[in-house]
């Protein structure tokens, strides 16, 4: 019955839909993960997930903006929860999207880097990393903040520490600008572990103080 109703109001358009209520429900769910109801909303991406994958398949080849868009507000989910099967989608939209001047591209690769490092894939992320700078010089200055962060998660991936934990905090402090104070406090908890590593524990313990 559901398909014959699909198919007299038009399957594309349905999908079409679908797809536009999955970007507006994850941007929603990555503000409520940074929210009292971080709870609620795990579950409900969790119990939602074959939706989302039916609509980044829709998407990708169809409307670049749109897929961009549904996999850089999945990322705080994907990271959080370990949900790597998420950045293997923006793996894909921004191999998809990567000809497209869209200010939303910075983003999703910043996710896709995320993704690559994850998996200890130390040229994936680079090359992701690298990407999401040129992106956001290009297209997208607010971005900056995620091209900081995407070159500190390879710097502290490769060891170079130094470079890493100053970048974590220059991603920190464009955080906060933004109003955006959970990404600021793990930039800076980045920030001290990269620190901590090299051996400076007095100055990761300064850097976390005020968290």
């Amino acid at each position: 019955y559901a398909l014959d109703r699909l198919r007299a109001d038009g399957v594309v358009a349905a999908r079409a839909r679908h797809a536009q209520w999955a970007g507006v429900f994850a941007e929603h769910a990555a503000i409520g993960l940074s929210s009292p109801g971080e709870s609620d909303w795990e579950n409900r991406l969790t119990d939602s997930i074959d939706e989302l994958r039916a609509a980044h398949a829709w998407l990708v080849g169809r409307d670049a903006d749109a897929s961009l868009r549904l996999v850089s507000a999945l990322r705080p989910y994907a990271l959080w929860r370990g949900q790597s099967e998420v950045f293997r989608w923006a793996d894909v939209a921004v191999a998809s999207a990567a000809a497209a001047d869209s200010p939303l591209l910075p983003h999703a690769l910043f996710a896709a880097e995320t993704g690559a490092w994850q998996r200890g894939d130390v040229e994936g992320a680079t090359a992701a990393a690298t990407a999401t700078v040129e992106a956001a010089l290009r297209r997208e200055p607010r971005a900056t903040r995620c091209a900081f962060e995407a070159r500190a998660d390879v710097a502290l991936l490769v060891g170079d520490l130094g470079s890493a934990a100053t970048w974590y905090e220059e991603a920190s402090t464009l955080a906060c600008a933004d109003g955006d104070l959970l990404q600021a406090t793990w930039d800076l908890g980045s920030g001290a572990l990269a620190m901590a590593y090299a051996g400076d524990a007095g100055g990761a313990a300064d850097l976390i103080a005020d968290v």
